[in-house]
């Protein structure tokens, strides 16, 4: 079981996604919200395992690079994946991060989770 921290602004998208990871057998803590995201790592009971999170949220909400930053600030060992439709984002955050285009295949992301390295900033494999 993986505890999953899942950020997502499209409540339908993270409606399903939440679904499909709960019912892979993952504990998922879902936000439509960047904001109560970015808050609510400080307070994280337990720490997330993997952080998948989009990339671009509504003006003034932190983007997922922030939200990323922050986590590697508090967790040095969660894993993140992000999941983003601009492929400029995935070419820059490729670099360190773990990246699935919109819209995400199920079978990607849950082999992605399992093989998110461990680390953040851990490039991918």
């Amino acid at each position: 079981m993986v505890h999953i921290m899942l950020v997502e602004d499209d409540e339908a998208t993270l409606y399903v996604t939440s679904g499909l990871l709960e019912n892979a057998g993952h504990v998922v803590e879902g936000f439509a919200n960047a904001d109560t995201a970015y808050a609510a790592l400080a307070e994280a009971s337990p720490r997330p395992d993997v952080l998948v999170l989009d990339y671009h949220f509504p003006a003034g909400q932190p983007d997922g690079a922030a939200i990323a930053a922050r986590a590697r600030d508090l967790y040095r060992d969660t894993r993140i994946i992000f999941i983003t439709g601009d492929p400029m984002a995935a070419v820059s955050l490729g670099r360190t991060y773990l990246v699935l285009p919109k819209p995400v295949n199920t079978g990607r992301l849950l082999a992605a989770i399992r093989a998110a390295p461990t680390g953040i900033g851990a490039p991918a494999p």
